[in-house]
């Protein structure tokens, strides 16, 4: 990273530290979906205060003293105005806690809608809609009583009327509003249903305006206040009713089936509203009295306290969705270093990387590519990658991938092959390419890429060549003169050329030896060479284990001599069979065998066991040598592999005997292993498939003797036959 790229890490991370601040407590889950206790508290200590101050003798009645207008004839008019305004204190008093009222509600649904537009959340809207209709209802009230609209009704009975109807309406639309909530079968807060409350909008102003309309033109208002009874206001008992229920049932169950802070808030404004109703019900007997007034303050509080829910719910979705932001720019922040980090690697890869898009259009080049192919990344960015194909392929590759997105049937992907490929000079040069499918995915998107690997396997190849070049002229060149020369030399100490000085006769037993080495060598060698090919011929048929495993002793007898070790065949099977190329077969036993001569202690014995091994003829070669390293076990059927490869070795080999051994042994649908021990020698066996002949049935002869069908009855009823076939 350079400096301007740390400056401006630096300067991201002062811009979020105050989005990080303000959206802890939403990262620490602190704001549940109730209002803390505190505030809790305070609710019902004002709700309580009125009562507790009054019993203290405190009265909160504004009850002004009428204008004697007969004074009034006698005095200024600024005292005659003092005096109206003293007289109408508990009017103003009224019309301000009415006013007030409303706007709270006006607060509430404004809050509503604002945390609708960052929640999707039905329930606030459809809730503050209610609200509001219920402070346009009180605003009325305050009108009439005020006289600013026309009514026909005495204001003693206008106003405690439009009182008693303002609280029912404000109980049963709210009632109504939580039901529909309830009731909603497919009801999901987070997804945005404009048309259902702008219905309900419609829906609740027209019966807010029926009610107030009703209201207005009635001329004969029934009396609602009756200062004698114990409860002085009738009417008002039916809210009182109404508000008991919603806060014991209606408003709890909405809270647990959409727990929020408003919906809680919701809950709580039942006890203002009840204690509202409780002194209007109970201790109201005129206008602007005591008990009036306290219920018009507690109604202010009502609305107050869903207000407050809604403020700290929509506190805690803007700090839900600031932290949400926060989340999500770090995520970006995030996916562009992985990306970064990503494309360096890529970059400094030494094969090539091309990713295409579903389509076949390359979308990154790394430099390794450039050098490969001759292009500039900019040359080939939104190109189609059949630009680097030769034909065929570059006219079928689109074919490819359409064939792919319609079937799923792969054909390279998730493989390795070997193909040729386009520079930008026009020539075609030999690569080994890998392709991988990676599916990405966002919130909103899923996409399909392609990473192809390059190789450039020019140089492999040309390497390959000379190899080839190298074998073939050990082949022809090195192998029939070391043949002659071993011949040569076995012919003159067997004695053809006459007799020779015992000195001599030493130095040309040096020199047999080592000219067999080096002619096993160069055999070793040249089967590797058709072993990695492929080349490497197999002829097979049935072989007798028995006879087989004598030919192999007698083969190896030589090499145990002059190793001082004496072979011997431990336990043995009669009429088993396989099917092996019996010329390759004895190529693995040779190498088994000597090895085993080789590492056992001078005057040992090397044992060779026949057993059944479940369906297959198990043949062991058990010495009693140093055994195998445990570190060099893994590593033990690699090509030119010793596990005595220093300079002082004590015995002598290729180090491809045991690859080749396995490579033949596989070749014939078997298994090689061994088991080795410090103290106890090495075992090694191998598995092949036994032959079961069919069975036959016994002839009777005269005297009651039985007789098998001959050698070629049983060859002819064998289940196998010889086949030829080489290794792919």
């Amino acid at each position: 990273m350079d400096i301007t790229q740390h400056d401006q890490s630096i300067t991201q991370k002062k811009l979020t530290r105050e989005e990080e601040r303000a959206a802890c407590s939403a990262m620490r889950g602190e704001i549940g979906t109730k209002i803390p206790k505190q505030w809790v508290i305070g609710i019902l200590i004002i709700c309580s205060a009125p009562f507790v101050l009054n019993l203290l003798g405190v009265d909160f009645g504004t009850r002004g003293t009428p204008v004697d207008y007969q004074w009034a004839t006698g005095v200024d008019n600024h005292v005659v105005v003092d005096a109206q305004f003293r007289a109408l204190s508990g009017a103003f008093t009224h019309t301000i806690m009415e006013w007030s009222a409303l706007c709270m509600a006006a607060f509430v649904v404004f809050l509503a809608f604002a945390h609708y537009k960052i929640t999707n959340d039905v329930t606030t809207p459809i809730l503050g809609i209610a609200f509001f209709m219920s402070g346009c209802m009180d605003a009325f009230h305050t009108l009439a009583a005020d006289r600013l609209i026309e009514a026909v009704a005495d204001n003693r009975d206008l106003v405690p009327f439009t009182w008693a109807i303002c609280r029912m309406f404000n109980a049963l639309i709210l009632i109504a509003g939580v039901s529909i909530l309830l009731l909603r079968r497919n009801h999901n807060t987070n997804k945005p249903d404009i048309k259902f409350i702008i219905g309900i909008s419609v829906a609740f102003g027209v019966i807010a305006y029926m009610i107030i309309h009703l209201a207005a033109t009635s001329g004969d208002l029934p009396q609602t206040t009756y200062p004698g009874s114990m409860i002085t206001r009738p009417y008002d008992a039916i809210p009182l009713g109404l508000f008991i229920f919603a806060g014991l049932f209606i408003y709890p169950r909405l809270y647990n089936r959409i727990p929020s802070l408003f919906s809680y808030a919701l809950v709580l404004s039942a006890i203002p509203e009840i204690v509202t109703q409780l002194h209007m019900t109970f201790g109201s007997t005129a206008l602007f009295d005591n008990h009036f007034n306290i219920a018009h303050f507690m109604k202010v509080i009502a609305y107050a306290v869903p207000l407050l829910g809604l403020m700290l719910d929509y506190t805690r979705s803007q700090n839900i969705l600031k932290y949400e932001i926060l989340n999500h720019k770090k995520t970006e922040a995030d996916l562009a270093a992985s990306e970064a980090k990503q494309r360096a690697v890529i970059n400094t890869m030494v094969d090539a990387v091309v990713t295409i898009s579903e389509d076949g259009i390359i979308q990154s080049f790394n430099p390794a590519a450039e050098k490969t192919f001759g292009y500039r990344e900019q040359e080939v960015i939104g190109q189609n990658v059949c630009l680097l194909m030769p034909e065929p392929h570059h006219s079928a590759h689109d074919g490819y991938l359409a064939h792919y997105k319609k079937t799923g049937e792969r054909r390279i992907i998730g493989k390795r092959r070997e193909l040729e490929a386009r520079h930008k000079n026009g020539k075609l040069f030999p690569i080994t390419l890998s392709v991988n499918e990676v599916k990405t995915s966002t919130q909103f998107t899923e996409k399909t890429i392609f990473t192809a690997i390059v190789y450039d396997t020019t140089e492999e190849k040309n390497m390959l060549r000379l190899k080839d070049e190298f074998i073939s002229t050990i082949s022809h060149e090195l192998r029939t003169p070391i043949t002659s020369i071993r011949g040569s030399l076995g012919l003159m100490i067997g004695g053809v050329v006459g007799e020779i000085p015992e000195k001599a006769q030493t130095l040309l037993g040096i020199a047999h030896s080592n000219s067999e080495r080096l002619l096993l060598l160069i055999n070793d060698l040249l089967d590797f060479e058709k072993l990695m090919t492929g080349k490497l011929a197999f002829s097979f048929s049935r072989i007798a284990i028995q006879p087989f495993i004598i030919e192999s002793v007698t083969a190896n007898q030589g090499y145990a001599d002059q190793n001082e070790v004496s072979i011997v065949i431990g336990t043995t099977l009669d009429n088993a069979f396989v099917s092996a190329d019996s010329r390759r077969l004895m190529q693995v036993m040779n190498n088994l065998i000597s090895n085993a001569s080789k590492f056992s202690p001078k005057g040992d014995t090397v044992y060779i066991n026949v057993t059944h091994h479940q369906n297959n003829i198990r043949v062991s070669i058990v010495d009693n040598g140093p055994g195998i390293p445990d570190e060099f076990h893994e590593k033990l059927y690699d090509k030119f592999t010793q596990s005595d490869s220093s300079d002082t070795r004590q015995v002598g080999g290729t180090g491809l005997g045991l690859n080749i051994s396995k490579a033949i042994i596989e070749s014939h649908n078997g298994t090689i292993d061994f088991i080795t021990s410090a103290t106890s020698g090495t075992t090694f066996f191998f598995d092949l498939p036994e032959i079961i002949l069919a069975e036959q049935p016994d002839t009777k002869n005269d005297t009651g003797k039985s007789s098998t069908n001959s050698t070629a009855q049983a060859q002819q009823n064998d289940i196998t036959t010889n086949r030829n076939r080489s290794i792919a």
